[in-house]
């Protein structure tokens, strides 16, 4: 099968690109009111075609509980940076993506593949960082002539007349070219500063890092669409290594309540991982599935 393009480009790399000023590396800092205003229409836009298409999954139960593990990373932030909320979309790859404003769309089988709660928070903590070093509000100004419509038009058209149901997505070739477009340096300092945010927020680092581990089991080392993005495990290596610095090595895990909390997504996408032949991703959400009982 081929590997979705993850947003983390390794993690999950179906992202929207981040925000104003530095666009490569460096510390996050202000951004223009202007980035921010375009930021947030583009997010609200997109959060009410995903909603009036019923491709988020409701209930307080399932996100809650993730709501519980982005106040933790959002805690770690600086003060000035915009509210992050997440939502989770009825789709079995293991995505997510951010379009800038503090948004952070989750793919249900992010929830379904991941091994504990320290990896899901690796996953929000980078996209995080891509809006906060500015890659999110750069990337719309290269991408100002396509429209949102038609970069989630695969997606809508995906899930229509299966309300309620997680369904087997497949994003557009147009879709996921206006998505995935950060550069290796963009991808670097986005993992450096997501690992800052993990480990403030209390989270075992090591443990985080192996978000890549999992998506290299599923999809091979380079799981990005762009051959410009790092592999997996130079990534892991890396980020392993900054944990350590960082101190990070004996944080949060919460790997038996984030598989308990999370099982009902997890049966969900198990069932068209089956009816769509998508062995690794079934053979790791299975693992989960057996781990949580």
């Amino acid at each position: 099968m081929n590997a979705p393009r993850l947003i983390l480009s390794a993690f999950v790399a179906f992202g929207l690109a981040s925000c104003g000023t530095p666009q490569g590396g460096g510390a996050p800092g202000p951004r223009p009111a202007s980035a921010q205003q375009a930021e947030r229409q583009q997010s609200q836009q997109i959060l009410a075609e995903l909603q009036q298409k019923n491709m988020l999954i409701g209930g307080d139960r399932v996100n809650g509980y993730v709501d519980q593990i982005t106040a933790r990373i959002d805690a770690a932030r600086p003060r000035n940076a915009s509210r992050l909320r997440t939502y989770i979309i009825k789709d079995a790859a293991a995505n997510a993506f951010t379009s800038g404003a503090g948004y952070v769309f989750i793919h249900a089988g992010l929830l379904a593949t991941m091994e504990n709660e320290a990896q899901l928070a690796m996953v929000l903590a980078h996209e995080i960082a891509h809006e906060d070093l500015g890659h999110v509000s750069a990337g719309m100004a290269q991408r100002q002539n396509v429209a949102i419509g038609q970069a989630l038009a695969g997606i809508g058209g995906a899930l229509l007349g299966v309300p309620g149901e997680l369904t087997n997505l497949v994003a557009g070739v147009g879709g996921q070219a206006y998505y995935a477009d950060f550069s290796r340096e963009q991808e670097r300092a986005a993992d450096e500063l997501g690992m800052k945010y993990l480990v403030a927020a209390g989270y075992d680092g090591i443990a985080g890092a192996k978000s890549f581990q999992v998506m290299r089991r599923m999809y091979g080392d380079n799981t990005s669409f762009l051959s410009t993005h790092p592999g997996t495990t130079d990534r892991q290596r890396t980020l392993e290594a900054e944990a350590r610095q960082l101190g990070g090595a004996k944080g949060r895990v919460a790997q038996d309540e984030y598989l308990r909390k999370t099982n009902p997504v997890r049966k969900m996408a198990i069932k068209v991982y089956e009816q769509n032949n998508r062995n690794a991703e079934l053979q790791q959400a299975r693992s989960n599935l057996r781990a949580a009982r």
